[in-house]
């Protein structure tokens, strides 16, 4: 019997503070180590659709924009307003893993003077940093970080501030064999 699952919607959000720092930096949060689904991962806040976004009763992307929000506002305690996320991108995770998603990211510059107060049962840690940092933390083993992720951190590292708030997204998805096969046994899931 396959017990791979159909993938679920999912929504994260990039924050961006453009404000303080250039090159611009992005909020990345720790998953804690008792979590299901990637424990110790460093990702972008967010998670998935769930009826309460009106999943089922409103279009698709009202419910990922309603998603994004109620995601960042539970795991950092910031409020997002509708209008200030921004499509980025999609991933869906290969159907390989057991625990898929239909993760579509967005961008939103995070308001002028705002900190985040973490939720202990969403985050173990957050850092500010660079794209780019946070992308050779990836690299380097620094840091456990998703596929996914590494693409929008390899992406946002190639952007200014003015090119992500003006069209920039994601490449389209490539599925990079070796990597997908070298990631499934860091995490030591067994192929489908």
């Amino acid at each position: 019997m396959n017990d791979i699952q159909a993938p679920r919607l999912a929504a994260t959000v990039i924050l961006v503070d453009a404000w303080n720092a250039q090159p611009f930096r992005v909020l990345l949060i720790k998953r804690p180590s008792q979590l299901r689904v990637l424990p110790g991962f460093w990702v972008f806040p967010g998670g998935r659709v769930e009826m309460e976004d009106g999943l089922g009763s409103v279009d698709e992307m009202d419910a990922l924009l309603h998603a994004a929000i109620r995601e960042t506002r539970e795991e950092v305690g910031i409020l997002l307003e509708k209008q200030a996320l921004l499509w980025f991108g999609r991933r869906v995770t290969p159907n390989v893993m057991k625990h898929r998603f239909d993760t579509h990211f967005f961008i939103a510059r995070i308001p002028h003077g705002t900190e985040f107060c973490l939720s202990v049962e969403e985050a173990e840690e957050a850092q500010w940093c660079t794209p780019d940092e946070a992308f050779q933390n990836a690299e380097n083993g620094t840091w456990l970080v998703a596929p996914p992720t590494r693409d929008a951190l390899r992406t946002l590292s190639s952007l200014s501030a003015d090119a992500l708030f003006n069209g920039g997204v994601m490449q389209a998805q490539v599925e990079n064999r070796d990597e997908i096969d070298q990631f499934v046994k860091s995490i030591q899931m067994p192929l489908a």
